[in-house]
């Protein structure tokens, strides 16, 4: 699926784009197990695929691959949701304790 040598540019770039972005969203997601995972069953894949070289095929595995990625990035958002309900808590987590009063 990633960089086949027999097919055209337009198939290469679509490839990285997707394979850039699968990774992007994957380290949204704020289960650190979850988004390990995804990153190394998503490297596997890409991997296991990089040697095909029929263009059919190619743009199989890319339309799957999209549809993955939205599956990412709606659970990137559920998660964040049910990790960070609000989003001053959110803040006040990434801010860190209060400062002491003098």
């Amino acid at each position: 699926m990633s960089l086949p040598t027999g097919s055209t540019p337009v198939l290469r770039r679509e490839v990285l784009r997707l394979y850039r972005a699968i990774l992007k969203e994957a380290k949204r997601i704020p289960d650190r197990d979850r988004s390990m995972w995804i990153q190394a069953k998503t490297r596997h894949d890409f991997r296991k695929n990089m040697h095909e070289k029929e263009p059919d095929n190619i743009t199989l595995h890319l339309q799957l691959g999209e549809v993955h990625l939205e599956s990412i990035r709606v659970q990137a958002d559920h998660l964040q949701q049910f990790y960070f309900p609000d989003p001053e808590e959110q803040e006040r987590r990434t801010r860190g304790p209060p400062e002491a009063i003098l």
